[in-house]
């Protein structure tokens, strides 16, 4: 993977991550965890065996011109505030094939490289691409292929994605988000009703934003908090 310059998220690349997971009905993290796969979290990503695709979460040149991204621009050049617009259109463009919603990260990342699959997502053992039926797109994923059996089943991807939320950036970032939005709740909710636990949101509150599709009890979402 190659990358034209490091880049650091701003407060903006993550009130912009919380507003177009709200949008598209996805948690947050499952795209961070995409997104450090593929890219490691650099908006100037670009991969050295499957030339042009670019970005956070990896977009085919067809993709981005479908999804009305400039074509007289460089993705690359886009901050990552400015991609996670276009990220959350191609997910929306393949949530039906999806379900209607968004399960997991190893979901959003099935749609990530084989949408065509997503049907495929609750059996662990689906197959993705073999070497023997679809050589070109396994040999573009091999590295997906985790028990190198010819096969990039769904089980690999889920495998892959709990590797990838195990990453030091993975974490780092989440750190991040919570503690942004933290100052949320603080400033709506007060620091008493916050549950807070060293500094980032409390477990109780993280699980009722969770469960309750960002709707907290207070009836508070996470896209509120941003935008007290």
């Amino acid at each position: 993977m190659g990358v034209l310059r490091s880049y650091t998220w701003t407060e903006e690349d993550y009130r912009a991550l919380v507003t177009e997971s709200f949008k598209g009905r996805f948690e947050p993290e499952y795209f961070l965890c995409v997104a450090q796969y593929e890219s490691g979290l650099n908006p100037t990503a670009f991969p050295d065996n499957y030339p042009g695709t670019q970005g956070l979460n990896q977009l085919t040149p067809a993709n981005r011109t479908n999804l009305g991204v400039p074509t007289h621009k460089d993705f690359r050049d886009f901050a990552a505030a400015e991609q996670m617009i276009y990220c959350r259109k191609y997910y929306d463009s393949r949530v039906k094939l999806a379900g209607g919603r968004w399960l997991s990260a190893h979901h959003m990342y099935l749609a990530t490289i084989a949408p065509a699959r997503l049907p495929l997502i609750m059996n662990a053992a689906g197959v993705v691409y073999s070497r023997d039926d679809h050589k070109r797109e396994y040999m573009a994923n091999r590295q997906l292929d985790m028990d190198h059996n010819g096969i990039i089943e769904v089980r690999d991807l889920y495998e892959v994605m709990r590797r990838s939320s195990l990453t030091p950036k993975y974490k780092a970032a989440v750190t991040d988000l919570n503690k942004l939005l933290q100052k949320g709740i603080n400033a709506r909710l007060g620091p008493a009703d916050a549950l807070k636990e060293d500094g980032i949101i409390g477990a109780k509150t993280m699980d009722a934003l969770s469960k309750l599709g960002y709707q907290a009890v207070t009836g508070v979402t996470r896209y509120d908090l941003l935008h007290t």
